[in-house]
């Protein structure tokens, strides 16, 4: 029996000659025990709605939602799973966080303690931003795919076959997220991609980002940023020829634990 992941394989191989890409996102709920209200959605709607929004318009891009199911009620994980097949999102599947052993059992137990700090949206080090830091990009280095993308969920008008993505795949085997001001790049880890060539690099921001997370309580933006400036651009690389420049929907993360009118800030 071919596992869903293969039979779209298959499908994007018959219907184009482009390498399969997989787009990923991350979800991971801030407490273990649900919400009081198990059946409330996991996800803000406006959330879900740009993720299927964006499956739609990438439809030969295999995309996963990724979901911690120890930290979401059976409800709720169905409430998403018929959010998007509603909305006919053929190329979405729902994916649970606890099926890569790397994220149930290792790395110093990080994925396996929930953050109690009352400041976790506006302190980048909390605990939350360091556990979503390194499971970005646990995800994208599981096999299947020729290439592999994450996305932040705020992020709309995304094209994984655009020129500006696939120029800087193919000649240099990475993608980042930048915002260029005048003559300055800056670099976010709020999208990035990577095919076979790129692999190995995005392998060590995994592994620095643990070390950051678990021994100095540190998110993984200074071990991404870092290795990008080691790798790329001192050695020359132009920092336009490996950026995409995304838009945004102005949303930020909301967890079901927070008053609906709460204002929210998103850490750098």
């Amino acid at each position: 029996m071919t596992s869903k992941t293969e039979q779209f394989n298959a499908n994007v191989v018959l219907e184009n000659s482009a390498p399969s890409a997989c787009l990923n996102y991350v979800w991971i709920g801030l407490k273990f025990s649900p919400s009081s209200d198990e059946s409330a959605p996991p996800i803000p709607p406006e959330t879900v709605e740009n993720m299927i929004n964006t499956a739609h318009s990438n439809p030969s891009v295999h995309v996963r939602i990724w979901i911690d199911s120890k930290r979401l009620s059976g409800l709720q994980v169905e409430h998403l799973r018929e959010a998007v097949k509603n909305k006919a999102a053929q190329n979405i599947e729902i994916c649970d966080l606890r099926s890569i052993e790397a994220y149930d059992y290792h790395n110093g137990n990080l994925f396996n303690l929930e953050d109690t700090s009352p400041d976790w949206r506006d302190d980048k080090d909390s605990l939350i931003w360091r556990q979503v830091d390194c499971a970005r990009i646990l995800v994208c280095l599981e096999n299947g795919f020729d290439q592999q993308y994450y996305s932040d969920t705020d992020i709309v008008g995304l094209d994984i076959r655009s020129n500006t993505i696939q120029n800087s795949i193919t000649d240099h085997g990475v993608v980042f997220c930048g915002l260029k001001i005048t003559n300055f790049v800056g670099f976010e880890n709020g999208f990035f991609g990577f095919s076979k060539m790129g692999e190995p690099f995005f392998r060590t921001i995994f592994l620095k980002s643990i070390a950051a997370a678990v021994h100095e309580q540190k998110n993984g933006y200074h071990a991404y940023i870092g290795e990008i400036y080691t790798k790329y651009t001192s050695r020359g690389i132009c920092a336009e020829s490996i950026i995409w420049t995304p838009n945004f929907d102005g949303t930020f993360a909301h967890h079901n634990t927070q008053a609906q009118n709460e204002p929210l800030a998103k850490p750098n």
